[in-house]
């Protein structure tokens, strides 16, 4: 093993008699260096928007949300948390359904009345990009539209223009009049914030005391009771409980979750852009075919010299398999350090930027480099090397039986 893997370092970095081996050596350990760097940065920036996405999430969403099993809303009485200590504060929501109009832009979406604690729950006011979130100073009723209500209705939050907000009510439909099946109001919009594409596509915030008038609820009624619990809380323990004593009628759920079509859709995206990364580099690899195959052919005097000094055929074999494993190993680090280079640099300084400043969360391309990639390359293109180098030894058989 010694004798086959000294020979094959030296074919590895020795001149070759003829210099266009050399250079399809080059392009080999380059295309697969560079397939390699590649798959590093593209991971790495799916990790930094995943992690992006998720702290923008945690931030709205609470340690525990309780929602009914059956129906929209429940009576919060229902439930009693005098006994649990590891509450830090709970808020109470309602939500409706509502059309919104300003000028002559109309959006169906949904309106979330939160009371005072809410902010207190998560840090909603820095995903607020515009404007100022809901406040007490505030002398009018006002409404906190998300980015994407706030670009069908061509707001302008600078200018507090007014939203006009209608409810469904009770009363039977009158087609004469159809606007008396409605409650309606009108809402100053102060701020718009953005969470994730589902969140901004449909959500809008104001006052809880707001959403009960225009819908009809009494103070009683809610949509879901959110909670925060103390820090160093064991939140799983929390939830068993809670679980043990309102499961049967009600929905308890931590922040994955509650979150957990953004998480699932995020995992099997990763792993769908990893394998389609992975055949890429198995696609890379099979330039090894052609580069141990042209050194074979280069080096059939050594091989008829090497069995005349009584060196066996797996010997032989086993020292152009080394050959091609060498420079699947020797790209693929290579790669890796590229890779992790290139990621770091855009995780410190920012290189690569938004074109725009001030319309996104972040104004570089966010990046987060996890060790776990780097095994599961490191195993794919280990795998496709050894794969790749097999081919060319096959053919040999030929040679070597001569």
């Amino acid at each position: 093993m010694k004798f086959s893997f000294y020979i094959a370092l030296r074919y590895f970095f020795s001149k070759k008699n003829r210099n266009a081996i050399n250079i399809i050596t080059g392009i080999s350990v380059a295309a697969f260096a560079f397939t390699v760097a590649a798959t590093v940065i593209i991971l790495s920036a799916f990790n930094g928007f995943s992690e992006l996405i998720q702290n923008q999430v945690s931030k709205i969403s609470p340690d525990i949300k309780i929602t009914p099993k059956i129906g929209k809303t429940f009576n919060k009485t229902e439930l009693d948390f005098s006994t649990f200590s590891e509450i830090r504060y709970i808020s109470e929501t309602l939500e409706e359904n509502v059309l919104l109009r300003c000028a002559d832009k109309q959006k169906i979406a949904i309106l979330k009345g939160v009371d005072s604690t809410f902010k207190y729950l998560k840090r909603i006011d820095t995903v607020v990009h515009r404007g100022h979130y809901l406040s007490s100073k505030d002398d009018f009723p006002s409404i906190v539209l998300s980015y994407g209500v706030m670009s069908e209705l061509n707001v302008a939050i600078e200018y507090l223009e007014t939203v006009s907000v209608w409810v469904p009510n009770n009363k039977p439909l009158n087609i004469n009049n159809p606007q008396a099946s409605f409650n309606d109001t009108v809402m100053v919009a102060v701020g718009a914030l953005s969470i994730d594409a589902e969140f901004d596509a449909k959500y809008a915030i104001t006052d809880l005391r707001a959403v009960r008038t225009l819908a009809g609820k009494s103070d009683n009624q809610v949509s879901a009771l959110e909670i925060m619990l103390h820090p160093n809380s064991d939140i799983e323990q929390f939830k068993t409980k809670l679980r043990h004593l309102y499961g049967s009628k009600f929905y308890i759920k931590n922040q994955i979750e509650q979150n957990d079509s953004i998480y699932r859709v995020m995992r099997s995206e990763k792993l769908v852009t990893f394998i389609i990364l992975i055949f890429v580099i198995i696609l890379a690899s099979f330039s090894i075919v052609g580069a141990v195959s042209m050194l074979i052919i280069e080096k059939q005097d050594n091989i008829k010299t090497m069995r005349a000094l009584g060196a066996n055929r797996k010997t032989i074999m086993r020292i152009f398999f080394i050959s091609g494993f060498l420079i699947a190993f020797g790209g693929g680090f290579l790669g890796m350090f590229l890779g992790a280079i290139v990621s770091w640099a855009q995780d410190t300084f920012g290189l690569l930027r938004f074109p725009s400043s001030g319309m996104f969360i972040v104004e570089a391309y966010p990046v987060d480099i996890q060790f776990a990639d780097f095994l599961y390359i490191t195993f794919g293109f280990l795998v496709s090397g050894v794969l790749t180098s097999i081919l060319p030894i096959l053919k040999m058989k030929r040679i070597l039986s001569v």
